[in-house]
Formats: structure tokens, sequence, C-alpha cells
């Protein structure tokens, strides 16, 4: 389950045809509709639609680099659109990734486990529903550390301690997702 930029599905991809070519698994791709061609043509890999409009995801996140929205971006209501297009994504019957009926091109399809970057949000409540693992990755550390802060923290330079302020970011993030 991917939700994001080509580029952040590019590396799932890669990790999907190695566990099916040498591992032996059925793999399916949960992203944007926008993707498809690109995961059925590209791989030899399944493809299921969570929706969501990958460019609209993008615009947003360059407008707020980090967790915390612009006033700008507070009082146009982006914040409140951005969150009803990810709650439509994860309610939405069509893209139901925990609904056990669905079937795929080589009949039905039960995940064992569920591969996802943070991004997509809902990946806890899905495997929490299905009763399976649930493997966090990303191409970026989410662990706290001192050498760099949080991709997603807009830090400015401050008279405080750099690494001190590094590993706090990440906390701040974690407070704020």
């Amino acid at each position: 389950m991917v939700i994001s930029s080509r580029g952040d599905i590019q590396p799932f991809l890669k990790l999907g045809t190695v566990l099916k070519e040498n591992c032996g698994h059925r793999v399916r791709i949960a992203t944007h509709l926008a993707f498809r061609n690109f995961v059925e043509n590209d791989t030899d890999l399944e493809f299921f639609s969570v929706g969501g409009d990958p460019a609209e995801l993008m615009a947003f996140m360059v407008k707020n680099p980090s967790m915390i929205p612009t006033m700008e971006t507070l009082k146009k209501g982006e914040v409140g659109r951005r969150r009803d297009a990810m709650a439509k994504m994860f309610d939405d019957d069509e893209h139901d990734v925990h609904n056990l009926k669905m079937v795929g091109k080589k009949g039905p399809f039960i995940a064992d486990a569920i591969i996802t970057n943070p991004p997509s949000f809902a990946h806890v409540h899905y495997a929490e529903r299905l009763g399976i693992p649930l493997h966090l990755m990303f191409t970026f550390p989410y662990t706290p550390t001192l050498a760099f802060p949080h991709p997603l923290a807009n830090i400015k330079k401050t008279n405080v301690n750099l690494g001190y302020t590094n590993f706090m970011s990440y906390l701040l993030v974690e407070m704020m997702t």
C-alpha cells in the first residue's frame, strides 16, 4: 500500500518483484489509480486502486513541506479539503482495501502482510482489521537521529544545539500525525 508520488512507489515495485520472483509470493500493489498502467505494464504485479489523486497530494506537499501548514493554506481551507480527500480515499467502498471479498485478476486476494509507506495513514487500521503484520518502510529515515531533522519538519536554524533540534523534530512530527 503506497500513497504518494511515482518516485515513492518505485522502490515498492522493486520489493514486490523480488518477493514474487525470488520468494514465490503473490503481490498486489495498492496505490493511486493514476499509477495502474505503471504497475501493470512495468511489472508483473497485481494492482489495486486506493483512489486519491497523487498530483493533488503532491501540490499540497509542495505548498506545505512541513507538518504545520502555512497560514495561507489554512485561510484557503486547503487543509480541510486535503482531509476530506483522504477520508474519501479510506472510506470509499470501491477502494476498500480491507474488504475480503475483493477479487484480483487471479482470483480472491487475501493479504498475509501489508508493506506500506507512512503517508498511507490508514495502514494500521487495515492491518488490524485483517489481523496481519504491518511493515512500514520509507526511502528516508523515520527513526529519530541527531544527524538531521525529520524530512517533514521544516526546522529553521536556531541557537539551540543542532543535534537536539534534529532529534526533537522526529518527536514533534510524531505528535502531529
